[in-house]
């Protein structure tokens, strides 16, 4: 089911963001970019919140980092896990109804579920990534 935050209802018109294009696109590339899913203002305050999110989970960030790399590899990225469970702002956007109908969209499925949210924190210096596939952290049989 969806969970409706306030402020965002899943609208007729959101059911129509979507083009057959976009859905082919995402279908075969594995990404879509839509511009006009979040305003400017939306994306500048999730921004900051992400941002205060991560100064207040760092030390946990780093330990993971260090318990996942071992002290002698570089950490390629720090990750600040489930910001939503602490931050309200997250949680809105996380837990958006809006959001989970478009996402259903383009996986072509009645509902879609949170399994968990991360944010991905690349700082300067910070190792390559090297490339991957992360199936085997979340293998999920659906």
């Amino acid at each position: 089911q969806f969970l409706c935050i306030d402020g965002f209802p899943v609208l007729d018109a959101d059911r129509s963001v979507l083009t057959t294009q976009n859905l082919l696109s995402f279908e075969r590339n594995g990404f879509i970019r839509i511009p006009s899913l979040l305003s400017k203002d939306e994306v500048t305050y999730l921004k900051g919140e992400c941002l205060m999110s991560m100064e207040q989970t760092k030390s946990d960030a780093l330990l993971h980092a260090l318990n996942t790399n071992g002290e002698e590899l570089a950490a390629p990225f720090l990750q600040h896990f489930n910001p939503w469970r602490s931050n309200a702002a997250i949680a809105k956007y996380s837990q958006s109804a809006r959001l989970a109908s478009i996402a259903a969209q383009l996986l072509n499925v009645d509902k879609v579920r949170l399994y968990q949210d991360c944010v991905f924190q690349k700082r300067p210096g910070d190792a390559p990534t090297d490339w991957h596939a992360d199936l085997k952290m979340a293998p999920f049989d659906t």
